[in-house]
């Protein structure tokens, strides 16, 4: 019995290979899913497991210039990745609307191939996110929410580039992904320089509506037949990421408002600066888009 079901499963697995695009096979980390099962699994054990174990006794890297030089080097990459998105259809020969995938080998649709790999890759250097706050010991950032979505996404995108022709429709969703990244590693860039450019973070506030629309963007830009099984993986990706975001944020409120009631009177004055500048700009923000906060 188990031998029939094994042999079913490599079945199944080679059939899943032989279905892949021919044009990203010599690409790295593309021959198969278990480099990048590999390199996830690693990720979740270290950020759960052995980093917290490892920094338990230690204190906190102090990775200021570090932090600075990764999250601008991230704004140029998503910058380019945009740009080579654009170039590959998005501003030439798309319509904005749900074009299909372009299988051939022409110059335009290899071009789109090596882009929809470099955003595929971009996923990986992206776990170096979770590495700093481990290292940095800031143990409040690395939530379910925060693992989920960087766990996840490498492994969705890896089955999107390679059994379905790169471009198209689902490149539409990467892209402004992207965009959002260009936005959101310029705050983090300017937050980690530290207090003296906190007067050009004036727009933080405004991340997470950005957020929120880049996600359900999505949604309103499929309308052909033959892209909706494609787009199911996606919409339960965005939804899913949504109501995480909406959960992670009511019990954070819920969390300072019990707080904030085991105040006594004598704390009357610590009780109305925190209500004035924690709690009123919470309620405000989730009431509009309920999405996580952006502190790094």
């Amino acid at each position: 019995m188990f031998q029939e079901v094994l042999s079913n499963i490599l079945r199944f697995y080679d059939y899943l290979l032989k279905r892949t695009d021919a044009r990203v096979r010599d690409y790295p980390l593309m021959q198969s899913p278990i480099q990048m099962t590999v390199i996830l699994l690693g990720y979740v054990i270290f950020v759960l497991y052995v980093g917290p174990r490892c920094m338990a006794n230690r204190k906190p890297f102090c990775l200021k210039t570090t932090m600075i030089v990764y999250n601008f080097s991230m704004v140029a990459f998503n910058a380019y990745i945009v740009y080579e998105f654009l170039m590959s259809g998005w501003a030439t020969t798309y319509t904005w609307r749900c074009d299909l995938c372009d299988p051939s080998s022409s110059p335009q649709a290899l071009r789109m191939v090596r882009v929809a790999w470099l955003f595929y890759f971009s996923k990986y250097i992206e776990l170096l996110d979770t590495v700093f706050f481990v290292l940095r010991k800031k143990h409040s950032q690395v939530t379910f929410l925060h693992i989920f979505h960087h766990s996840i996404l490498p492994w969705t995108w890896w089955w999107g580039v390679t059994l379905t022709p790169a471009g198209g429709m689902g490149s539409f969703h990467a892209m402004v992904n992207t965009c959002v990244h260009v936005i959101m590693y310029t705050y983090y860039g300017l937050a980690a320089a530290g207090p003296r450019f906190q007067k050009y973070l004036w727009w933080k506030k405004y991340m997470t509506a950005i957020q929120l629309v880049s996600v359900n963007s999505f949604k309103f830009h499929f309308d052909s037949p033959k892209t909706h099984s494609h787009s199911l993986k996606h919409l339960s990706h965005c939804d899913g990421f949504v109501l995480q975001n909406a959960k992670h944020n009511q019990q954070k409120l819920n969390t300072t408002k019990a707080q904030l009631s085991s105040f006594t009177h004598n704390d009357s004055k610590l009780f109305t600066l925190v209500s004035n500048d924690v709690i009123k700009p919470t309620v405000q923000i989730m009431s509009q888009f309920r999405v996580h906060k952006w502190h790094r």
